[in-house]
C-alpha cells in the first residue's frame, strides 16, 4: 500500500484531513489524522483502500496509536488495528 501524499506531496498542505474531539469522554485527546492508503499496483485491479487514523497530540509528536480500516470489493471492510 501506498500513502496519497507520497503520489502527490504537493496537496498535502491543502488535502490533509483531521479532527480533533476536545473534552469528549469516548475519544482520545489531540488529533486524529487521516491518511489514504492504495494498491501500488497499477496493472492490479484489487480496489483495494486503506484509511488509517494516527492519533497526534501535538504538531510535533509522532502518531500514539493507529487504526485503520481496509476496504476491499471482496468485503466491505476488514479492521487493521492497534487501540487507542
Amino acid at each position: 500500500m501506498i500513502s496519497y501524499f507520497s503520489l502527490f506531496p504537493e496537496k498535502y498542505a491543502m488535502e490533509i484531513r483531521t479532527v480533533a474531539f476536545p473534552n469528549h469522554p469516548d475519544m482520545p485527546s489531540g488529533s486524529i489524522l487521516f491518511n489514504e492508503f492504495y494498491c501500488p499496483d497499477q496493472n492490479c485491479n484489487c480496489e483495494r483502500v486503506l484509511i488509517r487514523c494516527d492519533q497526534v497530540l501535538d504538531q510535533n509528536s509522532a502518531p500514539k496509536a493507529t487504526r485503520g480500516m481496509v476496504n476491499t470489493p471482496e468485503s466491505s471492510s476488514g479492521a487493521l488495528h492497534t487501540g487507542w
